[in-house]
């Protein structure tokens, strides 16, 4: 006798459950990309008068906007695993998280990349 898992929707919730595994892997590898990022334009210092490029406002937004990408792919870190010690496996919310991790990690994205830009502009044009 062949066990019918999609009776239950087990298969349906393997699969949501996969999609947002997808997700939690991405946000991790950003947040550990967007971590060096911030190491190699030198947004951690302590000291904000070190290098010449501090009294840019390029460096103002590119430090900003990779703090806000840092937020955003910590926070799909934070509610996947959240979700997933609730144990809230049913298909519909793992749909609803799956929507709004894919906001997050897009809003993320394109901070990530603006911060990107900025620091290019400054490691080109203004530093030299």
């Amino acid at each position: 006798m062949e066990v019918d898992d999609d009776h239950d929707g087990g298969r349906e919730r393997r699969e949501e459950t996969s999609r947002v595994n997808d997700r939690f892997f991405i946000a991790v590898s950003l947040v550990i990309f967007t971590g060096i990022c911030k190491r190699a334009s030198d947004f951690d210092l302590s000291d904000p008068t070190v290098t010449t490029k501090n009294n840019h406002v390029a460096f103002y937004c590119a430090s900003e906007l990779n703090k806000v990408a840092g937020m955003c792919f910590t926070f799909v870190i934070v509610r996947i695993c959240l979700s997933m010690l609730g144990l809230t496996f049913a298909p519909v919310v793992m749909r609803r998280l799956r929507a709004e991790s894919d906001m997050k990690l897009m809003m993320g994205s394109v901070c990530l990349m603006l911060s990107l830009c900025f620091s290019v502009y400054l490691r080109w044009f203004v530093v030299g």
